[in-house]
């Protein structure tokens, strides 16, 4: 048997529409309850027009009739419906043929559609179809049902403790959030209700509550199912293994990490960032050029103070511009090894070593100097490229401060920081170009320009001097 709990407070107008079409219903086994709760008008003598059983509830609350109703229900089956609704003639036997289908189910929900929809119905209509479908999809159950058209198995019901009168919403997510612990809870859209929209027809601003409400709800949804995942997470044994387990894993894969990626780091062998001492010495260095726009202009400035730097090339860059590349060599500046491809990965396989030494071959082809300094690409290293560069007799140099092109947008601020991070003996990045890109917006190198000359200004000023990366280090600039 199916029992139908129908709670009816001034109803008079609504409920005759609704029993009648409960009445048609082709299902052969059910019962009606109406439950009448503090109706002030002719709702109680509209019902005993119908072969229903009646039942009053002295409080205004149709969660406290509905508990009223499911207690005395026959059914194994107990049907929540409303009094301004209407149902299809199948509307029983679909719930009855859903539990069938399904023997785990423990409560099956539909859905409804507004007799008078508003304009924004359609809206509504939609967030429940969203929401529905994703908490279907990842939590196995509706989050959203009408508590106008949703069934239970008695048994199930009653062992939860049945509604929970004080709590939000306590005839539609509440229940439904409880049964779905003990089971499955279906939804079956073609399950479909017709009720009245005088419940949502409010001022706007009644609406927008709602709305915020109805968010709140669902946030706390959301928020209340993480905290319990975590929660399970923390108090099983399995997760202390894990971690356990798993943290010096992820030890190991940070201290790789930091010695493949770190200017300064020393892990994979030895990679010079600095000089040695407390002179007030800087090395100025300059990566991925030559650049035909900018490599000249810094060329003029360094001129202009008698400074002599040091240009870590690209090897495809220097088959593309070998003039320029003997013109800074001709001008009294280092050339050194900055891969021949510049890739980004180089240092995962021995591809780097292949690149590095490629891009000597294309120096020595264009200048006649093999260079004895090599800069890795990003600054990334790994323990076999630095042995190739060791078997090639090439030192690998990094930096002790990388001045990026976005810190030198203010120019005073940015001299000012460079100011503060350029240490005895230290090694300056710059970059005369970007890769093998001449011509990408990454590859503007102006604000260098513009910050280089009074940077050198300030610099001299406060007495240091200037050499490059071999004068520095005490090595060797060519093989």
């Amino acid at each position: 048997m199916i029992s139908v709990v129908l709670p009816a407070c001034n109803e008079e107008k609504f409920l005759p529409r609704c029993l009648d079409s409960i009445c048609r219903q082709d299902f052969d086994s059910y019962e009606i309850i109406v439950v009448v709760n503090g109706s002030i008008d002719k709702t109680a003598l509209v019902a005993r027009k119908y072969p229903v059983k009646i039942l009053h509830c002295e409080k205004h609350s149709a969660f406290y009739a509905r508990q009223i109703g499911a207690a005395a229900a026959s059914g194994e089956i107990i049907v929540q419906a409303d009094a301004d609704t209407i149902y299809p003639p199948d509307w029983l036997s679909r719930i009855y043929a859903d539990f069938k289908h399904q023997p785990s189910a423990v409560a099956v929900a539909g859905i409804y559609r507004y007799a008078d929809p508003p304009w924004w119905a359609f809206l509504e209509y939609l967030l429940r179809l969203v929401c529905n479908a994703y908490t279907c999809l990842f939590h196995g159950r509706p989050m959203l049902i009408s508590g106008a058209n949703f069934a239970f198995k008695r048994h199930v019901f009653e062992r939860i403790g049945g509604y929970h009168v004080t709590t939000f919403s306590a005839d539609q997510y509440d229940i439904s959030t409880r049964l779905s612990r003990q089971g499955k809870v279906l939804l079956d859209r073609r399950l479909i209700a017709v009720t009245s929209a005088r419940r949502v027809k409010k001022p706007f601003l009644r609406i927008l509550r709602d709305v915020f409400k109805n968010i709140a709800m669902v946030t706390g949804w959301v928020l209340q199912y993480i905290n319990r995942f975590f929660r399970r997470l923390y108090r099983s044994p399995l997760f202390f293994r894990s971690v356990k387990n798993t943290l010096p894993i992820f030890g190991l894969v940070g201290i790789l990490f930091w010695g493949y990626a770190s200017p300064s780091s020393q892990l994979f062998g030895k990679v010079y960032f600095e000089g040695e001492g407390e002179s007030k010495t800087i090395s100025l260095t300059f990566d991925d050029g030559p650049n035909p726009e900018y490599t000249p202009e810094i060329l003029a400035i360094l001129d202009k103070y008698g400074i002599k730097a040091t240009f870590f090339v690209v090897g495809k860059n220097v088959e593309t511009y070998p003039e320029l590349t003997r013109e800074i060599l001709e001008r009294g500046h280092i050339l050194g090894n900055h891969s021949y491809s510049h890739d980004a990965n180089h240092a995962l396989s021995d591809f780097g070593a292949k690149d590095m030494l490629r891009c000597a071959e294309t120096i020595c082809k264009y200048t006649g100097v093999t260079p004895c300094l090599y800069r890795p690409p990003y600054g990334k290293r790994s323990p076999w490229e630095l042995a190739a560069a060791n078997e090639m007799n090439v030192t690998t140099v990094s930096w002790g401060y990388a001045v990026e092109g976005k810190s030198l947008a203010e120019t005073d601020n940015a001299i000012s920081k460079i100011l503060d991070k350029s240490g005895p003996s230290c090694i300056l990045l710059f970059h005369d170009g970007y890769g093998i890109d001449a011509n990408s917006l990454q590859s503007d190198c102006q604000l260098t320009i513009k910050v280089l000359d009074s940077l050198i200004s300030n610099l001299l000023q406060q007495g240091y001097k200037f050499v490059t990366v071999p004068e520095l280090l005490g090595l060797d600039a060519y093989s």
